[in-house]
């Protein structure tokens, strides 16, 4: 599956959430997130616009394997996931059978909202402001959403989580 988003920054979430609202998206879920990711020492897999990622929602436990498409405006993404029966069996796969090295760590709580073949995610990190995360079917289908929604002048980040995190002045592992 390929997966094309956008992420929003210094967005009023509640604000966004009655807007999506009145456009007939609806309340998906709200989960908590944990993920771990993954690379050889050399740091190979990044160098190859690819990411191994262990992502812990709920209590499902799915290995992802990420391969990032160049597109202008947009994160265009291909994945393949693989779910495993624990966080432990997925850390003994890839650490110790593989051995790939845990690059960095991130949690937090997602809320989804979601209307037709769009999702919106606004992501909730500790000490950050919320971001707006909005994926749909193409990259124009994403950049057309977020000038429907008026966010087309807000900063956003269309590369690795990296970036927002340097945007907010904040270091993850």
């Amino acid at each position: 599956m390929i997966e094309h988003e956008v992420k929003v920054l210094d967005i009023d979430a509640q604000l966004v959430m009655k807007q999506l609202e009145k456009l007939w998206a609806e309340h998906y879920h709200t989960v908590f997130i944990k993920d771990w990711y993954y690379d050889t020492k050399d740091d190979s897999l990044r160098k190859q616009n690819q990411r191994l990622r262990i992502r812990c929602e709920d209590n499902t436990i799915v290995i992802t394997k990420k391969i990032k498409y160049e597109h202008d405006y947009t994160k265009s993404m291909k994945e393949d996931d693989i779910t495993v029966k624990s966080v432990k069996y997925a850390k003994k796969l890839l650490e110790e059978e593989l051995w790939l090295v845990c690059k960095k760590y991130k949690e937090k709580k997602r809320v989804t909202y979601k209307r037709k073949n769009t999702l919106f995610d606004f992501d909730y990190y500790e000490d950050m402001p919320p971001v707006l995360e909005i994926e749909g079917e193409s990259p124009e289908h994403v950049m057309d959403i977020v000038r429907r929604l008026g966010l087309h002048f807000h900063p956003q980040v269309k590369r690795w989580s990296r970036r927002l995190f340097k945007h907010y002045g904040k270091k993850h592992l």
